[in-house]
């Protein structure tokens, strides 16, 4: 499985792997571009690109989502990056034109012809960096400058400090954050609905953000933070995505959609309602779901509840107990 990245660096790089995607449509695939959009076939397509990490696979493109994404590790690679990204944005404009066809398969290769394309792009096994390579050496090389500008030294000090600024100012980046921001995709359901939102909330307890993103046919719980906590709210996640049916199981005298919805709904309230005070003071991490989610969009949502339900369901919530994955280090904020 490979892992979403943001940081403020890589979207310095996301925006780059965007300036040069919307080259490649316009003057080598003829299409029409506006904003962030293109044009085929006189309907109009998002132009959605993720950076994640993975050490064999260097790019992907979801049909679902209408995603493409690239392997952080081809930032200074610009040959290689350039050509993936000519790769995806051919599968993109085949799932357009054929559908959910075989990945390299005739419609592939003829679009790559058609192209122009040579060995280089349509191949589906392309070249790899060694796979030791888990960070990408320029950004490797500028975090190296930065520690050195601490030197004592101040001569040394400033030599470095002026060489990382030279280095961020000729790539177009910024000093890369501390700590990058993973996304991962937990739950897909075929639709969305009360027992999603109800986890993506208490999710939101254990030091992660969720956004629930409806793609064409499945709708995907994804989950912001920290790696370990990312790690830490999916387990949580797949224990809730069988806990929550069970306990509904057991409600015999409750029955219907409407209910079952109320119930979910209850049992996440009446869960985040027992959490220990110092719950309260985990910081939010907004700003996390705005880096990941420039044009993030909100939903207003109308229901009617079942009372008989919903009271089932915090009851269930105030005893729901948490367990701990077997064989891990503790995490940090389960019950």
């Amino acid at each position: 499985m490979h892992k979403i990245l943001h940081s403020k660096t890589l979207i310095a790089f996301r925006k780059y792997l965007a300036m040069n995607a919307i080259k490649i449509l316009s003057f080598e695939m003829s299409c029409r571009i506006s904003r962030k959009r293109f044009t085929r076939n006189n309907y109009s397509y998002p132009l959605n690109i993720n950076v994640f990490e993975h050490k064999t696979k260097l790019g992907y493109f979801n049909s679902d989502l209408l995603e493409i994404g690239i392997n952080k590790g081809l930032v200074d690679h610009e040959e290689l990056c350039l050509n993936v990204l000519r790769h995806e944005l051919v599968h993109y404009l085949v799932h357009i034109d054929f559908g959910d066809v075989e990945p390299h398969g005739v419609e592939f290769k003829q679009m790559c012809q058609e192209l122009g394309y040579g060995p280089e792009i349509h191949l589906a096994s392309t070249p790899l960096m060694p796979t030791s390579q888990e960070t990408p050496t320029l950004l490797r090389k500028i975090e190296k400058l930065f520690a050195l500008s601490e030197s004592a030294n101040s001569n040394e000090s400033a030599s470095a400090l002026l060489k990382a600024n030279e280095l961020l100012e000729r790539h177009g980046l910024s000093r890369q954050d501390p700590h990058e921001i993973v996304l991962h995709r937990s739950l897909n359901y075929r639709q969305g609905g009360a027992k999603i939102e109800s986890i993506a909330e208490i999710l939101r307890a254990f030091r992660v953000e969720t956004v629930i993103n409806h793609g064409r046919n499945s709708v995907y719980l994804e989950i912001l933070g920290s790696e370990q906590d990312v790690q830490n709210a999916d387990y949580v996640a797949a224990f809730l995505d069988k806990e929550m049916e069970r306990l509904w199981n057991r409600e015999t005298d409750l029955k219907g959609k409407r209910s079952k919805n109320a119930f979910f709904r209850g049992l996440a309230q009446g869960y985040l309602k027992e959490l220990p005070k110092e719950r309260g003071l985990i910081p939010t991490h907004a700003h996390l779901v705005s880096l990941a989610y420039p044009r993030l969009g909100k939903r207003v949502k109308s229901f009617t509840t079942c009372e008989n339900a919903e009271k089932a369901g915090k009851k269930a919530g105030a005893d729901l107990s948490i367990r701990k994955p077997v064989g891990t280090r503790p995490p940090h904020l389960l019950n």
